[in-house]
């Protein structure tokens, strides 16, 4: 029951290309988003430690 389930789902998939790529795009720039706030974050901590070893 379940499989088959998950097989009219699969083949809806399937038939919506777009669909399937649009939700691509918004996976990757999903995933780009928390990279580059990771790194400004890191980048921060850096230029603040920085900041304080200057005094």
């Amino acid at each position: 029951m379940v499989e088959q389930d998950f097989r009219k789902e699969l083949e809806g998939w399937k038939n919506n290309k777009e669909q399937i790529g649009q939700t691509a795009v918004e996976i990757e720039l999903a995933i780009f988003g928390l990279l580059v706030e990771e790194l400004a974050e890191e980048l921060f901590v850096v230029v603040e430690f920085k900041w304080e070893n200057n005094k």
